[in-house]
């Protein structure tokens, strides 16, 4: 391989953090996975095959993932996947070539730079709005394209700042890469994480001549099941589901079974709406602690997992080092994520409602009257 990735930030600070450092850098939900799964995975685990799938998954999971798109997907654009990381590591093996360009978010997943060269492409960075307020620079993307740009990353909701593209701006992306002849490469792992009324909107919905990844990892706090999915026009799947075959054969065929118990499963939206009502408490606690900082800046995000806070002048230097040595926090800095992250730290609102409180208390901030009755949802 000629590009070797560096460390991962995110993993370096956890492997090296103190025993009574609390976790606000993990990018996975503290809390308990579907009961139905568990159940069925207890009771049913001995007569599942323990044997290889087909390559790109269990039939009847590729047939009930399809439903869940909309417009509807078939059984055969879909390949079942070792989680989006592998999705991702397959669609930008597949779609580039030596040379190619591939445009990633800034500030965005930090795989996602790393992915592109580890294809032999060259990651073109785009400017992602900081907060909900902003709107996307489409004029700032189309200066950006070259003849040898070939996908689009697309991350909605985002991390590290849960923004969630607009159906009109994503119109007005899909218009763009579709004139230029780009593919969209969807990453929708957050989708479901919403704190609105409505979902947010996918490209699907605007474009269907896209690639859409998602996983049960993060929307059911499945991440150790490492059960992912691209979803792409029946042309790229046969390509898509060799080179995932000569990677990882098939995904985990217990982690398949389990998936499909819970997407048939009638308890499963019941258990979405309170995963949701449940985030958005944690939300709200960690945004109303980081609020009473001096001179930091909070937008609490309308989906996903994290805060994308702007710190105070004097922390600007070296925030997650700050945070840690000062306060035994665990967050990750916002530079990790690109350059128009510096100046910003990303904190989970995924943790426990102990350790959000915890922080709180840590940083002289937490009254425990408001503290209760955040947590009570008042």
């Amino acid at each position: 391989m000629s590009f070797i990735p560096p460390p991962s930030a995110i993993r370096s600070i956890m492997a090296n953090a103190p025993n009574n450092a609390i976790n606000l850098a993990i990018g996975e939900p503290v809390y308990p996975p579907p009961t139905e799964v568990l159940r069925a995975v207890a009771e049913k685990v001995a007569y599942w095959s323990h044997g290889y799938s087909p390559n790109a998954g269990l039939p009847a999971l590729r047939e009930i993932i399809a439903s869940q798109y909309e417009p509807t997907a078939s059984a055969d654009e879909i390949c079942v996947t070792c989680g989006a990381q592998e999705a991702l590591y397959v669609v930008c093996h597949t779609l580039l070539d030596r040379g190619d360009q591939a445009l990633v978010p800034n500030p965005g997943f930090l795989a996602y730079p790393n992915l592109v060269r580890m294809a032999g492409g060259s990651p073109i960075e785009y400017p992602m709005p900081l907060h909900s307020g902003e709107r996307f620079d489409i004029e700032a993307l189309r200066r950006l394209i070259s003849n040898r740009t070939r996908l689009m990353i697309v991350n909605s909701p985002s991390n590290p700042n849960g923004y969630c593209l607009k159906e009109s701006e994503l119109a007005e992306i899909a218009g763009l890469c579709a004139s230029n002849g780009i593919i969209i490469v969807s990453d929708e792992v957050y989708r479901e994480l919403y704190f609105g009324k409505q979902r947010p909107s996918g490209v699907r919905a605007v474009w269907q001549d896209c690639v859409t990844i998602s996983s049960v990892s993060k929307m059911f706090s499945m991440t150790g099941w490492r059960l992912g999915w691209a979803a792409a026009p029946r042309h790229m799947m046969p390509a898509f589901t060799r080179v995932h075959q000569y990677l990882t054969t098939c995904a985990p065929v217990i982690s398949q079974q389990a998936t499909l118990t819970l997407l048939q499963h009638p308890a499963t939206p019941e258990y979405l709406s309170d995963m949701r009502k449940e985030l958005k408490k944690r939300r709200d606690m960690l945004s109303w602690v980081l609020r009473n900082l001096p001179e930091w800046h909070v937008n609490p995000p309308n989906a996903g997992l994290f805060l994308f806070a702007q710190v105070a002048p004097d922390w600007q230097e070296s925030p997650a080092e700050i945070m840690l040595e000062k306060y035994q926090i665990l967050s990750v800095p916002g530079n990790a994520f690109g350059s128009r992250g510096r100046g910003f730290l990303r904190l989970s609102f995924a943790a426990a409602q102990d350790a959000i409180k915890r922080a709180g208390e840590r940083l002289n901030q937490a009254d425990s009257y408001a503290a209760g009755d955040i947590l009570a949802g008042k």
